[in-house]
């Protein structure tokens, strides 16, 4: 039997999953994807798969309760924010994020939601850029984690990534005791949250433009 690629859309891809499981499964921490990409693994004859995973995401969610008491879930249900944004959101600083689900009251006639969504977010980056640790803070702190974790060998791997990644992977990494290949978990995590990082910039770029030139999502009808 064929296997994903580790990541969340890779993993969604193939089981096919509806959209309702994909946004609900961007929505999580990055911790708690990887543990429902790793586990996951339904019966053979399973027809509602979307179901299924679903309700599997929710009891690993509850079992980080810590990663998800941020209400970021219920932030994307009741926006009605599709999986991709969802994804966007889960890649923002942690500080970004906190005010987004605060703050944002966009108004009631608002029709273009995600557009709002995405200049506000933009604002905020900007008012929390000033609380950022220096270059000289964040090797140190990687060293520091490497050491603790016994994850020499990632060091570089890790330096080699954006700060705003390297202080999300050192906050939010919390691989299982049991776990033989902490190297290799490391990494995947990293990549998971580099992923979601680059998406985030990405559709920050595009909110931009269009807020630049009054587009709104009618022009792309």
């Amino acid at each position: 039997m064929a296997e994903h690629d580790g990541t969340v859309e890779g993993f969604a891809d193939f089981w096919q999953l509806d959209e309702r499981s994909r946004a609900y499964l961007a929505s999580l921490s990055p911790t708690a994807q990887q543990a429902v990409i790793a586990d996951f693994a339904p019966r053979e004859g399973t027809h509602n798969i979307s179901g299924k995973l679903l309700a599997f995401a929710k009891t690993v969610a509850d079992q980080h309760q810590g990663d998800n008491a941020d209400g970021l879930a219920d932030f994307i249900q009741k926006w009605s924010l599709d999986h991709d944004v969802a994804g966007w959101l889960r890649g923002l600083p942690r500080s970004v994020v906190d005010v987004i689900l605060h703050e944002f009251d966009p108004k009631e006639d608002t029709q273009n939601i995600v557009g709002k969504l995405k200049v506000f977010a933009r604002s905020v980056q900007s008012r929390c850029a000033a609380n950022e640790p220096s270059p000289g803070s964040t090797r140190r702190q990687l060293e520091e984690f490497c050491n603790t974790w016994g994850a020499q060998e990632s060091l570089d791997f890790l330096r080699r990534l954006p700060a705003e990644v390297q202080m999300r992977v050192i906050k939010e990494f919390a691989p299982r005791g049991d776990t033989q290949n902490i190297n290799g978990k490391l990494r995947s995590f990293a990549m998971s949250v580099n992923d979601a990082a680059s998406r985030a910039g990405s559709q920050q770029l595009l909110a931009e433009f269009e807020a630049h030139w009054g587009l709104n999502e009618a022009s792309h009808q």
